[in-house]
């Protein structure tokens, strides 16, 4: 049962997977299950609280924060190269990106790829014209829980600090129209 609790604990509250979690006995909080619980409630981000700056890599192999304060809106854009609605969203972004790029709007896709290659390809195919950085797989799990999501494509807006302010999970063909409205709060 914790186990099935884990696999949806996005749908939860911090408060209520730590009274769940509380409910078993010592032998179940103490198995895999309660572990991977307990870490993923350590690295989870909640709404009050700010996103944490990672790092990750860019084409050139360079470390690069994803947050930058001289930005008035940020767009994190989780995506990957085998991920077709992922990749079918990308020419809205593109229209977005040129529309928005010099009013204070930061574009970076964040790519989960398993496989280098497979990544710079699509870079390549996609020509898009903004911050490309890609997760290392041994800290894809950790991502996924500090930006609490297991689907992609995933755009979460943050404002110049780090905090979320709005979220959008999968491809919707009017995304162009619901991330402009989330954009046209904080860019005149």
């Amino acid at each position: 049962m914790l186990q099935s609790i884990y696999a949806n604990k996005e749908q939860y509250a911090e408060e209520e997977l730590l009274e769940i979690l509380s409910l078993f006995d010592k032998d179940v909080q103490a198995s895999k299950a309660g572990d991977l619980l307990r870490t993923y409630l350590a690295n989870r981000t909640d709404a009050d609280q700010l996103l944490p700056n990672l790092r990750f890599v860019n084409a050139a192999n360079q470390r690069v924060p994803i947050f930058d304060s001289n930005s008035k809106l940020t767009m994190l854009i989780f995506w990957a190269s085998w991920c077709g609605p992922c990749r079918l969203e990308i020419p809205v972004l593109k229209e977005i990106q040129k529309q928005y790029k010099n009013k204070g709007l930061r574009l970076i896709s964040i790519s989960i790829d398993n496989n280098w290659n497979n990544w710079q390809k699509a870079i390549d195919q996609e020509k898009m014209p903004w911050e490309q950085l890609l997760v290392e797989e041994s800290k894809k799990e950790e991502v996924q829980q500090q930006f609490n999501f297991k689907a992609i494509p995933l755009i979460v807006f943050t404002d110049n600090r780090g905090k979320e302010v709005e979220r959008f999970i999968g491809y919707d063909k009017d995304g162009k129209k619901n991330y402009t409205n989330v954009i046209r709060k904080f860019i005149n």
